[in-house]
């Protein structure tokens, strides 16, 4: 069977009128288009994360964030990274222990599947880290980078500028983050995944050469801050330069870290009863 070469252009000059209107339909007034670059419960649980640790909770906030990761969990209690994908073991840990944070009971699937899958122990380092600035994971026992890769030479045989852009981005500000090791405890028992609760050592006393890589660091991280406040525009640099920021002891008077904090602020999508970055 063929089709007339005046169908086919009839079905295209549709197609290609109705897809006209629907792009004029979504135009903002002022002539821009903005979409959600869509992602996973990591990126729901991390931001209630990152917000306990600078103090910025709100029961409100709680709420949103819970909705938004019950909504999203799986028919099974786990969650998985993509959407309709497996059950994820790392996501499943941290949107667990985020609506455990907000007060709301993950269920005893979820808790089931994370002990059959081994625990926090198997968990990835993002979500390892993340449970360690929480007081639920020791520091000393996350895979790291020390802060001084920052000092190597970019024509050297390995430095910083070895990973891509984003990935040089989240480096930096997290391998600080690890050296300081930071804890801003959550109340909530975790001992039933296999979290280890309050068992960070205090980190080394900095020498000469750590000092100058946390300096080095920190004017790294500034100078690449970007007018909006993000640092590239997503989540995982923008949150650890944040977190960066904080455990060096900057509060909100410091302009780099309002800015990222307020900057952050247009990067959500709030739908009433549910938020998610």
């Amino acid at each position: 069977m063929t089709i007339a070469p005046d169908r086919i252009a009839t079905t295209l000059d549709g197609a290609v009128e109705r897809a006209t209107e629907r792009l004029l339909e979504l135009q903002h007034p002022d002539g821009w288009w903005v979409g959600e670059l869509e992602s996973n419960a990591t990126m729901i649980a991390q931001h209630l994360f990152w917000h306990h640790f600078l103090g910025l909770r709100t029961p409100e906030l709680d709420r949103k964030i819970a909705n938004e990761l019950l909504a999203r969990q799986r028919d099974d209690g786990t969650w998985a990274i993509w959407f309709e994908g497996p059950p994820d073991l790392s996501t499943t840990i941290e949107a667990y222990t985020a609506l455990k944070l907000a007060g709301v009971d993950p269920g005893a699937r979820a808790r089931d599947y994370i002990r059959a899958e081994g625990g926090a122990s198997r968990a990835r380092v993002f979500t390892k880290c993340f449970l360690a600035l929480l007081g639920h994971w020791p520091w000393q026992w996350v895979a790291r980078m020390p802060p001084e890769v920052i000092l190597l030479p970019p024509d050297g045989p390995f430095s910083v500028y070895n990973f891509s852009c984003w990935a040089r981005q989240t480096v930096v500000p997290l391998s600080v983050v690890q050296a300081l090791r930071p804890v801003r405890p959550a109340a909530i028992d975790l001992r039933e995944i296999g979290a280890r609760s309050g068992q960070t050592k205090p980190p080394p006393r900095p020498g000469p050469i750590r000092r100058v890589a946390f300096a080095t660091a920190e004017r790294w991280v500034r100078d690449r801050q970007e007018a909006d406040g993000s640092w590239g525009g997503i989540q995982p640099p923008w949150v650890w330069s944040i977190i960066m920021l904080a455990a060096l002891g900057y509060g909100f008077e410091d302009e780099t870290l309002r800015a990222a904090v307020d900057g952050w602020q247009g990067f959500t999508i709030d739908e009433g009863d549910r938020l998610r970055p």
